[in-house]
């Protein structure tokens, strides 16, 4: 028992160390500042973040699998895979949830992968930031020492196919900040 005990804790170390490989770190911004704290409950969490860089554009994205473990670590691995398909080819954050939700509910849809999901862009050169939410705790922007939670709603990813997402537009000042997060965030103590 204590040997395989060994062999499963190996394997959750290395499935930790491939998890946070494929998170990545945060790229540098010139004009803005990306930072991530990711800090999984157990050694592989059901959380994942992207944040890329298009121009000047800068993409954040954030999703939470349901479940926790083993499980839902291996969701974000799809999760990952089907943003990286179509990250480039949506125009704006409420398109990308609908594509990489039907990537999702078409795809693995006997395996009940539900996700919820936040997306923004930011144009740096105009301050316009756009938002979109499915089933995601709100996005937080901070001006001035205040915070104003942007409710977003929308239902879970891979729920069913034909999905649709709103799109919120704000302006973002250079010295505001914007915050994506998961409910592991607010359920922390």
């Amino acid at each position: 028992v204590e040997a395989r005990d060994e062999i499963i804790q190996r394997d959750l170390e290395e499935a930790r160390r491939f998890q946070r490989q494929m998170l990545g770190v945060a790229p540098r911004i010139p004009g803005a500042l990306a930072e991530v704290v990711y800090v999984p409950l157990g050694l592989v969490g059901g959380d994942l973040y992207a944040v890329s860089v298009d121009g000047q554009r800068v993409r954040l994205f954030v999703a939470d699998a349901t479940g926790h473990g083993v499980r839902a670590s291996l969701t974000t691995m799809f999760i990952k895979s089907g943003y990286e398909a179509v990250r480039r080819s949506a125009p704006d954050p409420a398109s990308l949830l609908a594509a990489l939700n039907e990537t999702i509910a078409h795809t693995y849809r006997s395996a009940e992968m539900l996700f919820s999901a936040a997306c923004a862009d930011l144009d740096l050169a105009t301050g316009r930031l756009t938002i979109s939410s499915a089933a995601h705790p709100p996005i937080c922007i901070v001006k001035d020492g205040e915070a104003k939670m942007l409710e977003g709603g929308g239902a879970f990813l891979g729920l069913r196919p034909g999905m649709k997402f709103k799109l919120q537009d704000h302006a973002i000042g250079p010295d505001d900040g914007v915050y994506l997060y998961t409910d592991g965030f607010t359920e922390a103590r």
